[in-house]
């Protein structure tokens, strides 16, 4: 079975830079899976409103276990999560499941609620500034972790569904995607 790619997309649901990403991933010739959370296509352009609806109609744990269903059914295929933001807090949870091979996750501030998950997979985090936390220090907690590497990035929580996605934020993220997709 060829390796799985899972990507977990967050609040704002599956966006245009989602699929952008998943097309790019497909010609790099990936297998690519992008369920939505929401049971149907939902990608919302305001983030308030997109924050109400996940955490009214989806929540965290009600996503772990959607996301699960699909680490199930792809059992065996050398399942790497790609996360941005809660997704990135759904992969995180996951990667202590022996079925997930790896982890990448891109702003996924609810990580810090989480921080008792002792990964099996290799796991790699990338954290922008925030507002409501010190981002810094929970990634220096982090790569206490065995299997973490976790760091800070520029770019605004969010950017990879508010920016082009030719922009050179999402650009360089691409590159860091594909250089340790091609690690995997």
């Amino acid at each position: 079975m060829n390796p799985v790619f899972i990507i977990v997309h967050e609040v704002r649901g599956i966006t245009e830079n989602l699929r952008l990403l998943a097309s790019l991933l497909e010609s790099e010739g990936y297998c690519v899976i992008l369920p939505s959370l929401y049971g149907e296509n939902y990608a919302g352009s305001d983030g308030q409103e997109s924050y109400d609806r996940f955490f009214r109609d989806v929540g965290i744990e009600k996503a772990t276990e959607m996301i699960g269903e699909i680490i199930t059914a792809n059992d065996g295929a050398g399942i790497t999560l790609l996360g941005f933001s809660v997704g990135a807090t759904i992969a995180w949870l996951h990667s202590r499941n022996g079925k997930v091979r790896s982890v990448v996750g891109f702003y996924g501030s609810r990580i810090r609620h989480f921080q008792e998950v002792e990964p099996l997979a290799d796991v790699d985090l990338f954290f922008s500034i925030e507002r409501g936390f010190n981002a810094e220090e929970l990634v220096g907690r982090l790569n206490g972790k065995q299997n973490v590497a976790a760091r800070l990035i520029s770019g605004d929580h969010g950017f990879y569904s508010k920016l082009d996605f030719d922009s050179p934020e999402i650009r360089e993220t691409n590159r860091m995607i594909l250089a340790l997709l091609k690690g995997v």
